[in-house]
């Protein structure tokens, strides 16, 4: 067996890999490392979702769903608002994943709304940064195995943008809460709440679609 040849420890395979002769010098080692470090940053930004804070927001300037591009969680490519299926929609702005709770707290009422009006759609759009995107097959398939209905991941479409410019198209303050909207097919936002959902917010979301419909 040759000096320098790797060979691979048969219990940990190739996460275990070992000089056939002799260990690594340090100095090796702390080079490795060293070269390691930008790539284990560049992932982390991409996978750790930082808010981007407080968003500087005209008064004078029209708000309206931004022209965005993306897919749901079976593959389908949209470009909203275009593509919202509904005359009215219900759409669930989520930018942080242990916000899904909040968000699951609107499901019931949402059900109940879209089966009484069949105008009406539900969507759920999670909204990522563009340091996600070379992640994003990773990031919808982790998604995907999470959410075994079916029709719920159809009606789930993911975004891969820059947040701050969709916030301020959008007239949202900051991503540090989630967004319920009311949007029909150019854009128009009729009506929007934001966090868990309360008896008072359903209520108020209620007469909003009755007052467009």
């Amino acid at each position: 067996m040759l000096g320098d040849e790797f060979t691979a420890n048969s219990q940990f395979g190739f996460q275990h890999l070992c000089y056939a002769r002799g260990q690594m010098k340090p100095w090796l080692i702390w080079l490795i490392l060293a070269a390691l470090i930008p790539f284990v940053v560049f992932v982390a930004r991409g996978v750790i979702q930082v808010s981007v804070g407080d968003v500087s927001i005209n008064p004078a300037d029209a708000v309206r769903f931004p022209d965005v591009t993306g897919s749901n969680l079976e593959g389908r490519k949209y470009k909203l608002p275009n593509d919202f299926e509904g005359e009215l929609n219900i759409v669930a702005l989520v930018f942080f994943g242990n916000h899904q709770s909040w968000v699951n707290s609107w499901i019931l009422t949402a059900s109940k709304l879209t089966k009484a009006n069949p105008k009406l759609r539900f969507y759920e759009i999670p909204t990522l940064t563009n340091d996600n995107k070379p992640f994003r097959g990773l990031i919808d398939g982790i998604m995907h195995s999470g959410i075994s209905d079916k029709a719920a991941r159809e009606v789930t479409i993911t975004l891969y943008l820059d947040r701050v410019q969709f916030l301020k198209t959008a007239g949202l303050p900051h991503d540090r809460t989630i967004y319920i909207l009311l949007v029909n097919r150019q854009g128009k936002i009729l009506w929007r709440g934001d966090g868990v959902f309360t008896p008072e917010l359903g209520a108020s979301l209620e007469q909003a679609i009755a007052a467009n419909s």
